[in-house]
């Protein structure tokens, strides 16, 4: 046992197959870290929604009108909604927000957030004059909505609707618009393997992707070095049986 091994000992690509062994180990951990962290980053996107649903008033502009509206109502309750809700309270706003039970409740609002669940249900989003229109479904647009909120790049943008906003007799600021995303309406969201791909690639930080082929590289190198040691383990014993 002892000289065998001496014989392992003797040989440095072994010891260079153990480090490249430990390198990837060390590696997949960082990586696993990473990936808890962005986690936890898109984890907070229902956080600058609230936000986001919150400073939409200040950069919106109503047609005037004497009635008296409800400021804020929601339609389906998600993390967005409970989070604005806390936000609106701690400002002590808290009255101005309404819980909807149907669509067709929205008229005589300012501003009416609608889930993802409740939106998935629905064909279409009534356009209605003075009511801001906003959610998070990849359809949410197409079917009538005016703002849409989308997490790209571990980041949250709003995607507006010019065409639909006018229809409502809303104007939006030019400051909400330098940020925002300006998509043509009529396009299908995408399907199957493609939609899954691109997901998969946008759900990736760049620190993910650059360590990516980086793991491939290493795995490569250690396939080699294992290959190589196998080739020469297998040379000496011949050697040593001759």
């Amino acid at each position: 046992m002892k000289q065998k091994m001496e014989r392992l000992i003797g040989k440095p690509y072994y010891f260079c197959r153990l480090y490249i062994l430990y390198f990837v180990v060390a590696l997949a951990l960082c990586i696993n870290t990473l990936a808890h962290k962005v986690h936890a980053h898109n984890a907070a996107d229902y956080e600058i929604s609230a936000v986001y649903i919150y400073c939409f008033s200040q950069f919106i502009t109503w047609p005037k009108t004497s009635e008296k509206i409800n400021v804020l109502a929601i339609l389906g309750t998600d993390k967005v909604a409970l989070t604005l809700s806390r936000l609106l309270k701690a400002n002590n706003i808290g009255n101005n927000i309404v819980t909807l039970t149907n669509i067709n409740q929205i008229d005589q609002r300012q501003i009416v957030y609608i889930s993802p669940q409740r939106e998935q249900k629905l064909n279409q989003i009534p356009i209605e004059q003075r009511v801001l229109t906003i959610g998070s479904g990849q359809s949410f647009l197409n079917k009538g909505g005016m703002i849409e909120l989308r997490s790209m790049d571990n980041k949250v943008r709003p995607a507006i609707a010019l065409v639909n906003a006018k229809r409502a007799k809303l104007s939006i600021s030019s400051k909400l618009l330098k940020i925002a995303i300006l998509p043509k309406l009529g396009t299908q969201p995408e399907k199957g393997s493609e939609a899954m791909s691109k997901n998969w690639r946008n759900s990736l930080s760049l620190s993910q992707r650059l360590y990516l082929p980086l793991v491939f590289f290493v795995v490569v190198l250690f396939l080699v070095f294992q290959t190589l040691g196998s080739y020469k383990y297998i040379e000496s014993e011949k050697q040593n049986l001759s």
